[in-house]
This record gives C-alpha cells, sequence and structure tokens, in this order.
C-alpha cells in the first residue's frame, strides 16, 4: 500500500561524504568519505542501513543509530 509509512536511511557515522534522495525513483545514495590513501594502503568505516515502518514522530534515533 502507498499508505504505509516506512523509512529507509543510511550513515556512515563520521564518514559520510554525501546522503542524495530522489522522492520520484524509489533510490538514494549514501557516499562514504575514505581519507587519501597511499597504493597499498587500507581503510575502513563504520556504517548502518536501517529500515523502519511506523510514524517518523515513533523513530528513535538512539536506538537505532548509536547502538
Amino acid at each position: 500500500s502507498n499508505n504505509a509509512e516506512r523509512l529507509v536511511a543510511m550513515t556512515w557515522f563520521d564518514d559520510t561524504l554525501s546522503l542524495v534522495g530522489n522522492p520520484g525513483h524509489p533510490c538514494f545514495h549514501a557516499d562514504p568519505k575514505f581519507p587519501d590513501l597511499a597504493p597499498g594502503q587500507r581503510a575502513s568505516i563504520r556504517g548502518k542501513l536501517i529500515f523502519f515502518e511506523g510514524p517518523l514522530a515513533d523513530f528513535d534515533f538512539d536506538k537505532f543509530v548509536r547502538q
């Protein structure tokens, strides 16, 4: 149903370069930001993909994002 209240969110915590959504299409982009690396160097970042159903007012940011 188009009346359902659903939320999809993405975060890279402290390493987000950009978050872009398009209400005309069911897509969004969450671009991570990596440090500059020399050839052969490695880096990692943490992120979270969240699916929530219910009114936005009931979304508990601390429960879903800060875990």
